[in-house]
């Protein structure tokens, strides 16, 4: 999950739980001079169903969101689940040097450049057109999102928004991240690497990954039951002419693949399992949940491998 504990301080009252492609980077501004500190702390306990995956002012960052997650900022579904928010402090009103002047562009860069990294982002800015046809990636504002995807009135982040300024400093060779680092901002490790959550918020969305994972292994071990079945009957095929000891040795050759191939998937389910139940051990039944856990592995290893008993 891309949590980028160094400027994390999250989540919002208000997201969605679900794991959504992202595709855009949507620069909007907030309509205000608070600070980033002071909207990501008001994003915790807003009325109005709204948030954003990050806030920026003239010399700070936080992250209020996962960049997993949807953020409820742009007024449209499409907009909500494909794009990644990022909130300037500022007013549309604001002359362009107003907001050359009030941004912490180093820190902005350097976080979108990670996003664009971490989900496959270019560093382009969509037309209308372009955004319409969901083709391409690329940097948007919250404006454009009323435009090709509806769902709001906003126009921010304003007309004298310097994005070509923006643009010129993420397509800059320098400072972009190590292609050798990107590993950290892919996959599903949570709040990088192996750190412990920091917050209730943090097991929770923790927890719901882990869960995700293992219903994704758990169907990866019953598909792996119906290949196995369509091979055997394509070696039988394969080997009608054969002599029974052959028949045999291809059709051991093929069980023990098979059984390598399941036992490489148990081993990643207990591991998932592992980490729930390190997880949960301080919520108030956790034994329920890794033996109700344990036990759907029990049945899927049943059924699969019934010899193994």
């Amino acid at each position: 999950m891309p949590i980028y504990r160094d400027i994390y301080d999250g989540p919002p009252r208000w997201f969605g739980p679900q794991r959504t492609e992202k595709g855009y980077i949507a620069i909007h501004c907030t309509a205000n001079t608070a600070s980033a500190e002071a909207e990501n702390a008001y994003a915790k306990r807003r009325p109005d169903s709204v948030s954003s995956h990050y806030y920026v002012d003239h010399d700070s960052i936080v992250q209020s969101l996962d960049t997993d997650l949807r953020a409820f900022h742009a007024g449209s579904k499409i907009g909500n689940d494909h794009a990644i928010a990022y909130e300037i402090t500022g007013l549309t009103s604001w002359s362009r040097q107003r907001w050359l002047d009030s941004v912490a562009w180093p820190l902005l860069v350097r976080q979108i450049r990670r996003d664009m990294a971490a989900h496959n982002i270019a560093a382009r800015r969509l037309t209308v057109a372009q955004m319409k046809a969901r083709e391409l990636s690329g940097i948007v504002t919250h404006n454009d999102m009323r435009l090709a995807w509806g769902g709001t009135d906003h126009t921010d982040p304003g007309r004298n928004f310097p994005m070509d300024h923006l643009l010129k400093l993420l397509i800059e060779e320098d400072g972009m991240p190590d292609p050798k680092d990107l590993w950290k901002y892919r996959g599903y490790d949570y709040v990088n690497v192996d750190d412990r959550p920091t917050t209730k918020d943090h097991q929770l969305a923790r927890a719901h990954q882990y869960t995700w994972e293992t219903r994704k292994l758990v169907r990866e071990l019953l598909a792996e039951q119906e290949k196995a079945a369509e091979r055997e009957q394509a070696i039988l095929a394969a080997v009608a002419g054969d002599s029974h000891d052959a028949i045999l040795a291809k059709l051991d050759q093929h069980a023990a693949e098979a059984r390598a191939h399941r036992e490489q998937i148990a081993a990643r389910l207990e591991g998932v399992l592992d980490q729930v139940a390190e997880l949960v051990a301080e919520d108030s039944d956790p034994a329920a949940v890794v033996a109700a856990v344990r036990e759907l592995l029990g049945r899927v290893r049943v059924s699969v491998d019934p010899e193994d008993g």
